[in-house]
C-alpha cells in the first residue's frame, strides 16, 4: 500500500489531510478516488489507514480507519556523521543512508573538505537534503524520517557530544586504522546506539582521528582497499545491518 507522510499537525484525532506534492501524485499519478485507501504516518512512528474522502486540487482530506504499529528496527539507531563530499556526492550518501536504516544523518565539515557552504545557502541545502531524506523514507517504506541535522564542524560537532555512553559504540572509518571493523564488532556486544563518523575524500587528517579517539571513538578500518567517500559510509552502514539483524 502507497506510504505518504503527513505533518503532525494534519493529524487530528481521525482526520488527516495531506498537502503539498502528494496531492498531484494521488489525483493525478495514481488517480486515486474517494474510498481508496492508503498509508499514512507522521514521520515520528504514527502511522495508519487513510480512507479518502475528498479530493481538491490542494488537499485530500479523509479518516483514518485503522491504526497500525510501526516495526521496531532490528539494529540499534544508528548515526551517520558525514563530512561533505564534493558534487553531489552527499546527496546520494543521504539517500542510501535513509535505505540502509541510519536514523540520524549529520553533515560535516573537516580539515580536508573541499565544500564550504556558504551561510546564505545553508538553509537552501538542508531543506533539500531533508526533502531527499523524506523521499527516500517513503520509497523503502520506512515508518520515519530520519533526521538530518545542519551542517557543522568536526571540532565543534566533538566538543558537542562528550564522553561516550554506556552501551554506546562509536567508529571511526580512518585509513591508518590498523584493527579491522569485523574484529571491532565481534567484541562489542549487541550496543544500544551506534556513531559512525565518515571523512571526505583524502580522510580525516591524523591530529582529526586523535581528537575523535579521544572522544571515544575506536578507529576501524575496512580492508586494504581504499574505498570513494560515497562508498565507504553505505558499506559501513550495510555492515551494520547485517551483523546487527538488520538485514
Amino acid at each position: 500500500m502507497r506510504l505518504f507522510f503527513v505533518p503532525p499537525a494534519q493529524w487530528t484525532g481521525r482526520r488527516v489531510t495531506i498537502t503539498g506534492s502528494d496531492v498531484h501524485h494521488i489525483t493525478r499519478v495514481l488517480r486515486l478516488r474517494p474510498g481508496d485507501t492508503v498509508t499514512v504516518s507522521d514521520g515520528a512512528g504514527r502511522t495508519g489507514r487513510f480512507r479518502i474522502e475528498r479530493l481538491g486540487e490542494e488537499a485530500v482530506e479523509g479518516t483514518i480507519v485503522e491504526t497500525t504499529e510501526a516495526p521496531a528496527d532490528a539494529t540499534p539507531p544508528i548515526t551517520l556523521i558525514q563530512a561533505l563530499p564534493k558534487g553531489r556526492k552527499f546527496e546520494l550518501i543521504l539517500q542510501k543512508a535513509v535505505e540502509l536504516g541510519a536514523a540520524r544523518i549529520v553533515p560535516i565539515t573537516s580539515a580536508r573538505t573541499v565544500v564550504r557552504l556558504k551561510r546564505n545557502r545553508a538553509g537552501e541545502r538542508l531543506e533539500r537534503w531533508r526533502r531527499i531524506a523524506a523521499e527516500a523514507a517513503k520509497q523503502c517504506r520506512r515508518q520515519s524520517v530520519p533526521e538530518v541535522a545542519p551542517v557543522t564542524s568536526l571540532e565543534a560537532w566533538l566538543a558537542d557530544i562528550g564522553p561516550s555512553e554506556a552501551g554506546q559504540l562509536r567508529l571511526l572509518l580512518w585509513e591508518e586504522a590498523t584493527e579491522p571493523l569485523r574484529d571491532i564488532l565481534a567484541q562489542v556486544g549487541n550496543p544500544t546506539e551506534i556513531l559512525c563518523l565518515v571523512g571526505p575524500e583524502g580522510g580525516i587528517e591524523a591530529a582529526e582521528a586523535a581528537k575523535a579517539t579521544e572522544a571515544g571513538f575506536v578507529p576501524a578500518s575496512l580492508g586494504p582497499r581504499i574505498l570513494r567517500a560515497e562508498t565507504a559510509p553505505l558499506a559501513l552502514l550495510a555492515i551494520l545491518q547485517h551483523t546487527f539483524g538488520g538485514i
